[in-house]
């Protein structure tokens, strides 16, 4: 399955130390005078020097946060990609060939249904079930194939409705399989960037596209996650991202961060050096 091709890749990737900087605050940048009303527009990542890949975004309207458009330019390849969100209605669209299902009064996804893609080995079809409390994501639920009882379940942990331990389940005989633990600054608040759901593998980019609950308001420093057999005992993978040297302008938004460490699958365009640039109704 997709799901276990992944995170078998995970564990290739070396570590690089980190800055010692956790974050720097710049009187002089600001997004916007009307610092609630911006959204992430592009995150690009750079090997210190060159730009590696740019992720960008284009939206419908911004008062909505809709994006329509999600292209990534990868300069190693010398390749353009570009992914379409079609409208069908208020609660559906179509992203990729998946269909999304969103609730009709907060727009969360609640239902994801995949494809099967046979040019790129991908036979099963998928279907995610979305839970919330309130504001923020409880539960994931994966499907394969039509079946009623589900393969795989998420479980999401909040302390200060900040993201603090996620806990990934084999349901069929209710074995963790898969966990992550965050570490935060606490001395500093930010405007909602980006999620950290490190178990949405290949979701990422529905992530960047698409509304899951609230996103954090304090950056992450550090990402610790764990990989087990389907025994849930046997260790087959264990890496941690450190994050560092983030910018913060002036009206807390997150504009650089140094991601180092093993490269997060579900969270790829989290890694080595990044900038960020929003789009904003002024």
């Amino acid at each position: 399955m997709r799901f276990l091709f992944y995170i078998g890749i995970l564990c290739l990737f070396s570590c690089k130390k980190s800055y010692s900087d956790i974050y720097a605050i710049s009187d002089l940048e600001q997004v916007s005078l009307k610092s609630d009303t911006c959204l992430l527009a592009s995150i690009s990542s750079t090997n210190y020097t060159n730009t590696e890949e740019i992720l960008s975004l284009n939206y419908v309207t911004l008062t909505k946060g809709f994006a329509n458009r999600l292209t990534t330019i990868n300069n190693i390849t010398n390749s353009t990609r570009n992914r379409f969100r079609v409208f069908i209605n208020d609660t559906l669209s179509i992203y990729d060939g998946d269909s999304i299902f969103l609730d009709k009064a907060t727009k969360y996804v609640k239902r994801i249904a995949t494809i099967k893609r046979p040019l790129e080995l991908e036979f099963d079809q998928y279907e995610y079930r979305f839970f919330y409390k309130d504001s923020l994501l409880e539960l994931k639920l994966m499907y394969v194939n039509g079946d009623t009882i589900p393969y795989y379940e998420s479980r999401y942990n909040y302390a200060n409705n900040q993201l603090e331990k996620i806990e990934m389940y084999f349901k069929p005989e209710n074995k963790l399989i898969f966990q992550s633990a965050f570490k935060y600054e606490k001395n500093i608040k930010v405007k909602p960037w980006i999620y950290y759901y490190s178990d949405f593998f290949s979701l990422s980019e529905h992530l960047l596209v698409f509304n899951f609950g609230a996103m954090p308001t304090a950056i992450v420093t550090e990402m610790e996650s764990v990989y087990f057999d389907n025994d849930g005992s046997t260790v087959l993978g264990l890496w941690k991202t450190v994050f560092s040297n983030y910018k913060i302008s002036k009206d807390n938004y997150v504009l650089r961060a140094a991601c180092f460490g093993q490269r997060i699958q579900s969270l790829p365009y989290l890694f080595q050096n990044i900038e960020l640039k929003y789009q904003c109704k002024n």
